[in-house]
């Protein structure tokens, strides 16, 4: 399973499919186009190369954050670590992919994470059409994000987990506390970059393309906390929220000391999140292909602004949508106003992306830019909204709304 965070992407394994996909949290906000310029105990140790900064394939249901927790940024990372009991699947669950991890990543490539994989395969007969897996594993990006697993689990387990960095390297340890067994190994890859991100995270796995969606599953835990030996102390500015494209949203809770919970989102949170899923996953679209343009060669940037172009209409129908939405359902009156504004907000641009869309028959940086300084009032207004309904704000450009 691969993941950490970064725009798109996800990567996970087993014997079973080898393609299913995790993610990679951004370090920063994503610069488009430059514009923004007695235990029975196993352990071993493993050497993997360079790694490649290709990300696997966006899935067939796209869908605008895999990720459910918290992230941290430090000047230098060296250990993290945190304890769960594996989630539960439910019976009626269907095929898909669940994981619950930490991980840490440098700025560019680098990124190890270790965690549980919970997942529904395909059963063997009618009677049984579905089969749940629980399983400890560990990636980099050497591994492209696949996962390799090293230890079979079961659900309520309590795991206790932990990256640290020796000379040699990152030591993985897992501890499956209720049946008294471990799982250690070091890995080389990474050993001389410096990791600023510390991340806990549920996240969707499954690649929507081929083996499912998110399964059913019992809320998780995440406890005793630690980066570089201490409870760090987190803001609800660094969690994010997983959007399944089954309609599954997940929310992490306040941070209590040295734990948090992450749930389904319930009331006004998923009335919010369903309203703008479809205007976060259109505008992913369309900066894609604004970065697409910039990378190209002059010659293939005629056939990328039809792509643009394309992107815009549908991100101004998706605008128009979640309007419509905004303004005509039920709000707790602390998000009354909020809705009000951001549905004013919502007008604004939708003008501007059709004027844009009619003046411009070639990109440049600065055309570009008034796009990005819209989008970024409209973050303003709605991470203060999102506020008012107990979610967490809008970091980087990820998400519109």
């Amino acid at each position: 399973m691969g993941r950490g965070i970064t725009r798109r992407g996800t990567s996970y394994v087993s014997n079973v499919n080898e393609s299913l996909r995790r993610g990679v949290l951004p370090t920063a906000s994503v610069a488009v186009l430059g514009i923004l310029t007695a235990a029975a105990a196993v352990t071993g140790t493993y050497e993997s190369g360079p790694g490649t900064s290709g990300m696997a394939p966006p899935p067939c249901a796209a869908v605008a954050s895999h990720f459910s927790g918290y992230y941290v940024r430090r000047a230098e990372i060296d250990q993290i670590s945190a304890s769960w009991d594996v989630p539960r699947i439910a019976a009626s669950a269907d095929v898909g992919n669940a994981s619950t991890w930490v991980g840490i990543q440098a700025r560019r490539t680098y990124f190890v994470q270790l965690g549980t994989d919970e997942r529904v395969v395909p059963g063997p007969s009618i009677e049984h059409p579905a089969l749940a897996q629980y399983q400890v594993f560990w990636s980099d990006t050497a591994l492209h994000y696949l996962p390799r697993h090293l230890l079979n689990v079961s659900a309520g387990d309590l795991v206790e987990t932990s990256i640290s960095r020796l000379r040699r390297g990152w030591r993985l340890h897992v501890l499956d506390a209720t049946e008294n067994k471990s799982v250690s190994l070091v890995v080389g890859y990474g050993r001389q970059a410096r990791f600023v991100q510390g991340e806990w995270l549920q996240e969707d796995a499954s690649n929507h393309c081929t083996d499912g969606t998110y399964p059913t599953l019992s809320d998780v835990t995440f406890r005793s906390l630690r980066v570089n030996g201490v409870v760090p102390r987190l803001s609800y500015d660094h969690a994010t929220v997983l959007e399944s494209a089954n309609g599954v949203n997940l929310v992490p809770s306040r941070i209590h000391h040295d734990s948090f919970s992450v749930a389904r989102a319930t009331g006004t949170q998923a009335q919010y999140l369903r309203d703008t899923a479809n205007v976060n996953v259109t505008w992913l679209e369309f900066v894609g292909a604004l970065r697409d343009w910039n990378r190209a060669q002059a010659q293939t940037r005629p056939m990328i602004k039809v792509e643009i172009d394309a992107d815009a209409a549908l991100l101004i129908s998706a605008i128009k949508g979640a309007r419509q939405l905004l303004i005509s359902q039920h709000w707790p009156p602390g998000a009354e106003w909020g809705t009000r504004v951001l549905a004013s907000q919502a007008s604004l641009d939708i003008a501007t992306l059709r004027n844009w869309t009619r003046r411009f028959t070639q990109l440049d940086t600065l055309t570009c830019a008034v796009i990005l300084q819209r989008r970024r009032g409209t973050a303003r207004r709605a991470s203060r909204l999102r506020h008012s309904l107990h979610l967490p704000a809008i970091d980087g450009l990820e998400l519109f709304f």
